[in-house]
This record gives structure tokens, sequence and C-alpha cells, in this order.
């Protein structure tokens, strides 16, 4: 049985966890890390499969937005390829860090105006009405390391090899400048704004349908 891998979604550690997964014997990661985004199309199949040097039983795709993205054509059209099975690791940390990573990316009033498309349990929804909930995998970015042997059992592959993981790109911050005033920004609506509110929500949410707590 053949698995297609996806970890995401995007601005939650995803370049290390990338790395750290491509140790495992039995993963195969991709040439590079985000196939889609280089132009290897997963409408052309033989395309897409050029992306791996070699066979392996757990190919690993690390485009963060394979499956949690807004894109419902994705993830049936990633049907028709070879795989026996999709499944996703779904990374996550505190909301402070991952909305700053994202409003430094994004157009910043994206996130304000539409907070809660990028909340965990509005994207964890959504994807698993596409994958089913048995194929996706939760977890703190700060306990893949610690919960390696959880994942591969996920995956059924070797559970007793160990790897060690280091956190890569953290310099994500493009401009010094931008990050602080995002994070001013961020934090007084945290305190006083509606997404207060929304994160609270968030958090109780992956509590009780996701047995996490952050």
């Amino acid at each position: 049985m053949t698995t297609l891998l996806n970890i995401g979604p995007a601005k939650n550690g995803t370049t290390s966890v990338f790395n750290f997964l491509g140790k495992h014997p039995e993963i195969e990661p991709s040439i590079v890390k985000d196939p889609l985004m280089e132009g290897y199309s997963i409408e052309r199949p033989d395309e897409y499969y050029s992306a791996w040097r070699r066979d392996n039983k757990v190919w690993l795709d690390g485009s963060p937005g394979f499956f949690t993205s807004g894109l419902k054509y994705q993830p049936k059209v990633a049907a028709k390829l070879k795989f026996d099975e999709m499944k996703l690791i779904f990374l996550i940390r505190p909301h402070f860090k991952y909305f700053v990573s994202l409003m430094n990316e994004l157009n910043s009033k994206i996130m304000m105006w539409l907070p809660e498309h990028f909340l965990y349990c509005h994207v964890l929804e959504r994807t698993a009405k596409r994958l089913g909930k048995e194929n996706i995998f939760v977890i703190r970015l700060d306990e893949v390391e610690e919960k390696q042997t959880e994942l591969w059992r996920f995956l059924n592959i070797d559970e007793d090899h160990k790897c060690k993981m280091t956190l890569e790109n953290e310099s994500f911050i493009k401009d010094e400048m931008a990050y602080i005033k995002w994070s001013k920004r961020l934090a007084g609506e945290l305190k006083y704004g509606p997404l207060s509110n929304l994160i609270s929500e968030d958090r109780e949410r992956l509590k009780n349908e996701w047995n996490i707590q952050i």
C-alpha cells in the first residue's frame, strides 16, 4: 500500500517537519518541498510523479496548501493518482505566532476581515470532509519529535525508527518592522477585538473535537 502524505497548513513549521519526516527510511520526500508551487501539476500524473527520485511506502508532498487550502478540486484530482490512500499531518502552534506569520506573508486586510477563514478548526472541518477525519493527524509543532512513534503508527511504518527534528526557516519574518507592526496590531486585536472570542472558541473546539490543547 502506498500513501500520499501532506503536511499543513502553511506557516506552522511545515519546512521543519518536512525535513524531519524525510529522515524516516520508509518516507520518500519530494525533491522540492512544494511540488505544486514548482510546477509539478497533479493534473499531469507522470509529471507529478517525477517530483520523487524513487518509490517508497509513503510519498511526502510538502505543499502546505495541498489539502488545507480552499481549492476543492485538488483532493478530487489527487484521488485519481496511483496512491492507495491520502493522509495529512495537520500542524498547530499558538495562534499569535501563526497569525503574525500569516499577516506578514499575506495581505493584512484579508487576515483582519476574514480571520475565521484561517482558524484551525475551520480549516480542519473543511479538510476532514475531503479526506475523512481518520486520515488526519493533528499535532502541535513542539510535540512532533516527542510523538513520532504515534506518527509512524498513523502512517503504518516502522515505529522503532527515531529521528531528530531541527526547527528551520525561523527567519520567516522578511521585514522586522512589519513584524513589529503586525505583532502590536494583533496583540491589540487578541486582547480587545473580535479575534479574542474567535480564538477562544477555536481553542475549545480543538480540545473537544481533536483532543489538542494550545
